[in-house]
């Protein structure tokens, strides 16, 4: 940009001093041609100074023209020179433009660096504060862990205990109430023995067999006359009359 601003102005210069140049030889050769025509106003050789004041006219340009080509050479070798001045100066800022840039790279890559080394230390010790924490917190826990074992273990005693002592009473109990249970079942036979005992006193006499006597005694009596006293119960000796009376514990009772 600024290259192009230098090479723009020098071309505004070079063609305002042209343009200069042009006017003043216009005007010198307008003003020579009047001095002429003037010299010769009276004369019968007017044509003839008419046509000097051209050639003079002329003449000017042509000098104005060469001289215009010189400017203009000038101004171009100016121009050359300006353009490569500032072709030098591209190249010269171009190569400050490539130190600054070295430059600057190698400030963020020290910056870089610097910020690595500082986030590397800050992590270190970011995990030395988390391992010293976790240290803690682990002693902490385990401090709780061993209270919280011996409250459970003191709680599980004192609960074995009162099972222990709830069981003694328990069984002390079981034992006393069993007690009292064979006691009570062994009146309960007892008395059921006994009216067991009774109601079948009460059944054989209600239900004692009455033996035909008068059959017996025929019976025997015939057998008396044949010769044979003896019974199946009594045997060959006969029957004696204390076994005669009937009853429950008799031979001959039910």
């Amino acid at each position: 940009m600024a290259v192009s601003a230098v090479v723009g102005l020098g071309a505004a210069a070079a063609a305002s001093t042209v343009a200069g140049i042009s006017a003043t030889a216009i005007g010198a050769a307008g003003l020579a041609g009047a001095g002429v025509a003037a010299s010769y106003k009276n004369s019968k050789d007017a044509a003839n100074a008419q046509r000097e004041a051209v050639n003079v006219a002329q003449q000017t340009s042509t000098n104005q023209a060469s001289a215009i080509d010189n400017q203009t050479a000038a101004l171009k070798a100016q121009l050359e020179e300006q353009r490569k001045q500032m072709e030098q100066l591209t190249l010269n800022n171009q190569s400050l433009l490539t130190q600054q840039q070295s430059q600057y790279e190698q400030l963020i890559s020290g910056q870089q660096k610097s910020f690595e080394t500082l986030l590397t230390e800050e992590r270190t010790k970011a995990d030395a504060s988390l391992l010293a924490r976790d240290t803690q917190f682990t002693g902490v826990l385990a401090g709780q862990q061993s209270q919280l074992e011996q409250t459970l273990a003191a709680e599980r005693a004192a609960a074995q205990a009162g099972l222990q002592q709830q069981s003694q009473q328990f069984n002390t109990l079981l034992t006393q109430q069993s007690s009292q249970y064979e006691q009570t079942l062994a009146q309960q036979r007892e008395q059921a023995a006994a009216n067991a005992q009774l109601a079948e006193e009460a059944k054989n006499r209600a239900n004692q067999k009455k033996p035909i006597t008068e059959a017996f005694i025929a019976k025997n009596e015939r057998q008396g006359l044949t010769g044979q006293s003896g019974t199946m119960l009594t045997g060959t000796g006969g029957i004696t009359s204390a076994s005669l009376p009937l009853g429950k514990n008799t031979l001959l009772g039910s």
